[in-house]
């Protein structure tokens, strides 16, 4: 207790007798300047003011700061100050002389610690005095009206917080939510144009075996669905080992002998190897589109056509 303690502060307080009585900045000065250990030393006792008590202290000065009064003691037994140190007595309360003198100071809250050899101090009890308990200050000086209306506002403000958080919580939710749709919704386009486009290149490829007369027409969807289902086995272990099972079929049907001689092919397949079925499924759709583009609608089978049409010579 080397430092100097907080024992009361300006305001309006009730007094021992039931008096309500302000006290002032000024009143607190009038309290310090009255105050001389050399004429009356002032204890620091435990329990009620109006009983009976060791000293456990002595009040060695005071001094006002701002709207408090501050007291240093001395001759402080150890116990004693271990208790206030720890918060056994978090409540204190001064006795006034009438003319204002500090008769002693009271610690309120718990035992006195067992100290033996302590003698009691009597107060005379024919002197009047007024005992005011003061309790230990909030940060600031607020008192406790004032700290539950701090707290209260700060609760209110982490609640908004909280509900800002959550309405952008929501907010970025469904945007990832929409965000995800829309990937999902590109994903699929871009799968029914590659199904398409896969489509056709089964199907041209089908129709180039048809005009070389590997297969007959009568073949052509049976043709058509082997390829379709290859395409989703993806790789198949064969006896030769593994290998993408689209490409072990073409090769198969490729390979297949001819069963129909259309004759020979004629001019209109320029100098392109046209033996090859992919590269005829490949001029088909090249040819299919140039015609759309042009504002004509053909299928693949004509495509084909086109494109492997012969020459009879007879």
């Amino acid at each position: 207790m080397e430092h100097w303690i907080e024992l009361f502060r300006a305001g309006t307080h009730t007094d021992s007798s039931g008096k309500t009585q302000t006290w002032t900045e000024q009143d607190l000065d009038t309290i310090v300047a009255k105050y001389d250990p050399s004429n009356h030393e002032a204890p620091a006792v435990i329990g009620h003011p109006k009983d009976n008590a060791p000293a456990y202290a002595w009040v060695e000065g005071l001094k006002r700061e701002g709207g408090l009064l501050l007291g240093k003691f001395k001759q402080v037994l150890p116990e004693f100050a271990e208790g206030v140190k720890s918060g056994l007595w978090k409540k204190r309360s001064i006795a006034l002389y009438p003319d204002m003198t500090l008769r002693h100071v009271g610690f309120l809250g718990a035992q006195p610690p067992a100290i033996k050899g302590l003698k009691d101090i009597a107060f005379a009890s024919d002197e009047e005095c007024i005992t005011i308990e003061f309790g230990e200050s909030t940060e600031g000086g607020e008192d406790k009206d004032e700290k539950i209306k701090a707290l209260q506002a700060q609760l209110e403000a982490s609640k908004q917080n909280e509900a800002a958080l959550e309405t952008k919580f929501a907010e970025a939710s469904t945007a990832a939510f929409n965000e995800e749709e829309a990937r999902k919704k590109l994903e699929a386009q871009l799968t029914d144009i590659r199904n398409e486009t896969r489509g056709k290149e089964r199907e041209a490829f089908i129709d180039s075996l048809i005009s070389q007369g590997r297969i007959v027409p009568a073949q052509r969807q049976m043709a058509i669905d082997m390829v379709s289902i290859a395409d989703t086995v993806g790789i198949y272990t064969f006896a030769e080992g593994d290998a993408p099972a689209t490409k072990m079929v073409e090769h198969f049907l490729s390979s297949l002998p001819k069963v129909i001689t259309f004759g020979e092919m004629s001019d209109a397949a320029g100098d392109d190897d046209l033996s090859d079925p992919k590269a005829i499924a490949a001029k088909a759709v090249e040819f299919k589109e140039s015609e759309a583009a042009a504002g004509r609608t053909i299928s693949i089978s004509q495509a084909v056509s086109h494109i492997t049409k012969g020459a009879n010579h007879g």
